[in-house]
């Protein structure tokens, strides 16, 4: 009998076995050192705001591109969570989603264009950074 009930255990765990995915909205920081919200950047004027005075509001960047013309502050939130299960053993784990706000100055230092960009399904923040580091803005 209790082989029986040992049998039906472990053909249950291999059933029962798999993962599953908890999508949330986003919240807390999962990197970087802290979220820019959009409100931050109301007051911020193409053309007369200062690339210092964006040092000052935001502070250091976390990269630089083209000699220090475009700043990128980057941070990652949670945005759902993800379980993997089978046997013994199982991990819960947080998925966050990366964003990047970027900074573009010209020849005076003063703001040229900025943009937040977000992961996508198929690329990279960082590729999309690049990407629109490369663009020409008129």
């Amino acid at each position: 009998m209790r082989l029986r009930y040992l049998l039906i255990y472990w053909a249950l765990a291999l059933v029962l076995q798999g993962c599953i995915y908890i999508p949330m909205p986003q919240h807390s920081l999962l990197a970087g050192r802290g979220m820019i919200e959009p409100e931050d950047t109301h007051d911020l004027q193409v053309g007369s705001t200062t690339r210092e005075a964006i040092l000052l509001q935001f502070g250091e960047p976390d990269a630089t591109l083209n000699q220090q013309k475009i700043f990128v502050y980057r941070w990652t939130r949670v945005q759902g969570y993800f379980a993997i299960g089978g046997g013994y053993s199982a991990y819960v784990g947080p998925i966050g989603k990366t964003t990047l706000l970027m900074f573009e100055f010209d020849a005076q230092n003063l703001l040229k264009r900025f943009e937040y960009i977000q992961e996508g399904i198929f690329s990279t923040a960082m590729e999309s950074a690049m990407k629109w580091a490369s663009e020409e803005n008129p």
